[in-house]
């Protein structure tokens, strides 16, 4: 399962956004048997845009993410400060409404 997210972040907490979801990210490797795969991603250094790439061995091991305090952590820290994003998911093996309950990208004006 291949995920692909990009956030928007307010300029003024790039930094801030790129340490707590690299070290997310470096925990997901770590913790998550699941999780093949993790990037944090800075298209264009210039722009406040983050991209992540995250690949699962299944859509279950996506889930359990989900439910990980790092990631928990993570998602409550980043969410007033992703101010817009999308996701991308390939293959689209779990449902769309319970990948969008409980995903990353789940922020407050953004479509999906």
């Amino acid at each position: 399962l291949a995920i692909i997210v990009r956030f928007t972040i307010a300029p003024e907490s790039i930094d801030r956004f790129l340490a707590l979801v690299s070290d997310n990210a470096r925990l997901s490797k770590q913790l998550e048997p699941g999780c093949q795969r993790f990037d944090v991603l800075r298209p264009d250094i210039g722009a406040p845009v983050v991209v992540l790439y995250e690949l699962y061995r299944q859509a279950a091991a996506f889930a359990d993410q989900l439910t990980r305090p790092h990631y928990l952590e993570l998602d409550a820290a980043t969410r007033p400060v992703a101010i817009a994003g999308w996701t991308r998911v390939s293959p689209p093996a779990c449902s769309q409404k319970s990948c969008r309950a409980r995903a990353f990208i789940t922020v407050p004006n953004m479509p999906m």
